[in-house]
């Protein structure tokens, strides 16, 4: 035993102790422990080296102890005569504390009384690290080189695949399954968040964008001064309603919507678009000799009685002034011999056809069921072209009382104060009614037109119709039947409405009053 002064007490075998002093004598020799932490080299005065294996004594003379985790908070000790002696740390006191450092380099050992103390594991990691090597060989094979630098090749191709690694469904964790089935969930959020990098592109929402990058350096995209490219405009004022391609280095190239042409029935509309103001077609048909018809448009047909048939139109025409056009089919001369078609009736919503024959003036008309095609033309300016809604019979004694420039004005609405058409009905009671404006150079009518009939509030429609050649059309009707004895009708309204045309004078030969 070291006495830690110079001095040394050795005991032997029969327990007497012996006191070695050696702070009088002169150092001639040497005893070390060898590098193989097995013998221990002593070296004399002479330097002649003799080494001292102590592995036999080490291992007669070791005794052996041992301490269990009992895994409930307690230990059992057994000393070396084999005597056990159970260590309960449930209330043990805590006094010292061991943990990593966050730098995951340094042991933290904190004493009894708080002082800690950072043990480096640098050194001893890297004196005790053993080094391998794994080579993927790029053929299903891996060379593994262990500490010794002995290699060993791994052949995967026939290998069985016993785990899996595969991301899991909340797109968060990795599931390892190992060879028992176990599955083991790796969760990457801490080390994603750690790892990644975040830009951000803010609208400054003045035509700029602030981008900021990885480095958090922000760069400022400006757009107001953007290139523009093409255009390409629709002209409502050219005669020919032109349309305008205008490219990137501003070169226009101009086409022209209408031919300039004489005798084109094309013409430009209000939004500079092709408008056809020419005749067209409301109707049409071909009729069996039954009423039937075997091809129809816009109007279906009824036999009446003997070479009488109704068209009925699909949608009221709101005018009568329209044209009808017949023919009937060739009878090869058989049965009669002078086969004629007419019209009668005509109103806005249909007419009648008759089939006969003439017999050649001798006698009165013969009718008879014959087989026959028609057709409906309706002209500019005339009815409202098959939209629904209107029709009905003229009276010819309802006449405006109103004059313009007073009453009823036929320039811009904004100008001249408010809208007002006047009516004496007539002897019409029990009918609905309504009014027909014609040939108009105003597009619209005041938005809080309003009607009285005797004085009494009652409901109207109106709308209004585009002619194609600057002038409109404007029906107002009302589905509330007419007093009788000659109600009168008062059609008024604000000072709103648009188009603009010049002052007439004297009655308004454009008004009609229909009753149905």
């Amino acid at each position: 035993m070291d006495n830690t002064d110079g001095t040394f007490t050795y005991t032997n075998e029969a327990g007497t102790p012996v006191t070695i002093d050696t702070n009088a004598a002169e150092t001639l020799t040497t005893l070390v422990l060898n590098a193989d932490d097995t013998n221990l080299d002593y070296t004399d005065e002479d330097g002649v080296t003799t080494q001292l294996d102590f592995t036999s004594l080490v291992q007669n003379l070791e005794t052996i102890t041992t301490l269990v985790d009992n895994t409930d908070g307690t230990f059992t000790y057994t000393n070396e005569a084999g005597t056990p002696v159970t260590i309960d740390t449930n209330a043990a006191e805590t006094l010292t504390t061991l943990v990593l450092n966050a730098d995951d380099t340094n042991l933290d050992y904190t004493d009894e009384d708080g002082v800690t103390t950072q043990l480096d594991f640098t050194d001893l990691v890297q004196n005790l690290e053993t080094i391998t090597t794994l080579v993927d060989n790029t053929d299903g094979t891996f060379t593994y080189t262990n500490e010794a630098g002995t290699p060993v090749t791994i052949d995967t191709n026939a290998a069985e695949t016993l785990t899996t690694l595969v991301l899991n469904a909340d797109d968060t964790n990795l599931d390892y399954t190992d060879e028992d089935g176990v599955t083991t969930q790796l969760d990457f959020t801490a080390l994603v968040q750690n790892l990644e990098t975040i830009t951000t592109l803010v609208d400054n929402t003045d035509g700029t964008f602030t981008y900021t990058n990885e480095a958090g350096t922000p760069v400022t995209i400006d757009t107001n001064a953007a290139e523009t490219l093409t255009t390409f405009v629709q002209d409502d004022t050219s005669a020919t309603g032109e349309i305008t391609y205008t490219d990137e280095a501003g070169n226009p190239s101009t086409a022209q919507v209408v031919s300039s042409d004489a005798n084109n029935n094309i013409q430009v509309g209000l939004d500079g678009g092709a408008f056809l103001a020419g005749p067209t077609i409301c109707a049409a048909g071909k009729i069996l000799s039954t009423g039937t018809a075997a091809a129809g448009f816009n109007a279906t047909a009824s036999l009446i009685n003997t070479g009488d048939y109704q068209i009925t139109f699909d949608n009221d025409l709101g005018t009568t002034s329209y044209v009808i056009q017949l023919t009937i089919t060739d009878l090869l001369g058989v049965g009669n011999d002078d086969p004629n078609i007419s019209y009668y009736d005509q109103q806005s919503d249909g007419f009648k056809v008759n089939v006969g024959d003439n017999d050649n003036g001798g006698s009165d008309r013969a009718d008879f069921n014959s087989e026959f095609m028609f057709s409906v033309i309706c002209l500019p300016g005339f009815g409202n072209g098959g939209s629904t809604g209107g029709g009905g019979t003229s009276t010819g004694s309802a006449t405006p009382t109103g004059t313009p420039g007073t009453g009823f004005n036929l320039n811009n609405f904004g100008d001249a104060g408010n809208f007002q058409l006047a009516f004496n009905a007539g002897n019409n009671g029990g009918s609905t009614w309504e009014t027909l404006i014609t040939n108009r150079p105003y597009s619209t009518l005041p938005s809080d037109l309003s009607a009285t009939v005797n004085g009494t509030l009652v409901p109207i429609t109106f709308v209004s119709e585009d002619n194609g050649d600057g002038t409109f059309n404007h029906l107002i009707s009302s589905s509330t039947p007419l007093p009788a004895f000659n109600p009168s009708v008062t059609i008024s309204g604000g000072a709103t409405g648009g188009g603009a045309g010049t002052q007439n004078s004297g009655q308004c030969s454009c008004i009609s009053f229909f009753t149905n």
